[in-house]
């Protein structure tokens, strides 16, 4: 993944490229990505040499394709693919400066904006690509609340054996997941990754960085991930509630489900992770164990 093979690439895509690229640090571990720019217009180049992230770039060239639609900014993805086993997906260049650089008035005003955001692609129910079927929330979520409560309740389970939860604590998550059998919700598209590492602050405000999202239980699931990052404050959170059209009543009313929905999600994922022997399964294990924190507060 060198500049020479993102120049390359996008010199056979748009064509009249100047020999100038220059790399974007900063923006994530998982990309590299560069600008490279004509006469007149400028580009990013996102690259990574994963197989199994190609599905990431047509997913986030769709949901950014729908925002367009729905008059949210958004950069316009010329092209994506994959050339010598490199991922690549070619965007407009969006100028401004970051949501992180932004004074904190400015921040409040990029918040509730993107709380407005959310509230048109979260009536976005499904994400119309090939293979996209992973991308849902449980697709039928009961179905997966009953398939994790029945792992629960069988012999030798690997969260009492490797002595992630005690036998008193395990019989709490039990009983926390059995309080959402009665409950129905709204799926809809969710960031996943809102913060303001993801936006761009220009002519409009940008939200950027398409990669992780699904579908899944709104607001709740967007809202939960938002409470469990450790780059969102609650002033952010409230600021971007405000722009969603949720008042304090409405939030607590909401609140407790949040904190399941989100504890549910989080043993969700540790389940897929165990199933695939994913090496640092610490990490999906010590969020596990925060969702769980939070549930002992209800």
């Amino acid at each position: 993944m060198t500049p020479e093979t993102a120049h390359s690439i996008a010199q056979r895509e748009i064509g009249g490229l100047l020999p100038e690229i220059e790399e974007i640090t900063g923006l994530g571990c998982v990309n590299r990505v560069f600008k490279v720019r004509t006469e007149d217009e400028r580009y990013v180049v996102r690259m990574n040499d994963d197989p199994n992230r190609k599905l990431e770039f047509e997913k986030e060239k769709w949901c950014l394709d729908q925002l367009a639609e729905l008059d949210i900014p958004a950069p316009k993805t010329l092209t994506v693919g994959v050339e010598s086993g490199l991922n690549f997906m070619i965007q407009t260049f969006i100028a401004g400066k970051p949501g992180v650089d932004c004074e904190p008035a400015e921040q409040e005003k990029t918040w509730i904006r993107l709380g407005r955001y959310a509230s048109s692609y979260h009536a976005i129910r499904e994400i119309d690509i090939p293979n996209a079927r992973h991308l849902t929330f449980h697709g039928n979520w009961h179905k997966q609340l009953a398939y994790n409560i029945g792992l629960l309740e069988k012999d030798g389970d690997s969260l009492l054996a490797n002595g992630i939860f005690q036998r008193s604590e395990y019989e709490v998550l039990k009983e926390r997941l059995h309080r959402l059998t009665q409950k129905s919700f709204t799926y809809g598209l969710i960031h996943k990754d809102l913060c303001l590492r993801n936006v761009v602050v220009g002519r409009e405000v940008f939200l950027i960085d398409w990669g992780m999202a699904e579908i899944g239980i709104v607001p709740h699931l967007e809202i939960g991930n938002m409470i469990t990052s450790e780059e969102v404050t609650p002033e952010e959170i409230n600021w971007f509630l405000a722009g969603l059209g949720i008042d304090e009543d409405e939030y607590r009313r909401i609140e407790s489900e949040i904190t399941l929905i989100n504890l549910l999600d989080r043993l969700d994922k540790y389940r897929w992770a165990e199933d695939h022997a994913v090496t640092h399964i610490d990490e999906y294990t010590g969020k596990l164990r925060k969702a769980f924190g939070r549930s002992l507060l209800l």
